[in-house]
């Protein structure tokens, strides 16, 4: 059951599932239908990366899991979970309505003053890790290669 499931098929669920958390997180936040569309086009590149990175991990992960049988699993969740937390923090400065109610109104300014940081950032670790799964993609596949 492993390998039925096309690569690009994958890769397309991974932008499109991004794009959903996305616009699911920051709703939810701002209650506001139109705001995750107008913050999308005032921070498109970065979000851009962001959705197009995840999915080609998501690709990559696909292919590792077909040309093996088994083991790649930490290697998706270190993905997930990267892309999953950058995009959390993109997101983040919109807690900045809730943190005076909290207490700690402060933390609202430090949030917003490094949202491009940590939108730069997650588009730093989407590259690694893409980097570092196409890494060992070639060393499962030219293992194979020299089994056969």
């Amino acid at each position: 059951m492993k390998g039925k499931f096309s690569p690009f098929l994958f890769g397309f669920f991974g932008v499109f599932g991004m794009m959903l958390f996305y616009y699911l997180l920051l709703f939810f936040v701002t209650s506001d239908p139109i705001h995750p569309f107008t913050f999308f086009l005032d921070k498109w590149f970065f979000l851009g990366p962001l959705f197009l990175g995840f999915g080609f991990q998501m690709f990559l992960f696909q292919k590792m899991r077909i040309l093996m049988s088994h083991g790649a699993n930490g290697v998706t969740g270190a993905s997930v979970g990267m892309s999953g937390v950058s995009m959390a923090a993109c997101c983040s400065h919109h807690l900045a309505e809730i943190f005076p109610i909290l207490g700690v109104a402060g933390l609202a300014g430090v949030m917003t003053d490094y949202l491009d940081f940590f939108l730069g950032a997650g588009v730093l670790m989407n590259f690694f890790g893409a980097g570092y799964m196409l890494k060992k993609l070639r060393h499962h596949e030219n293992a194979k290669c020299h089994v056969h």
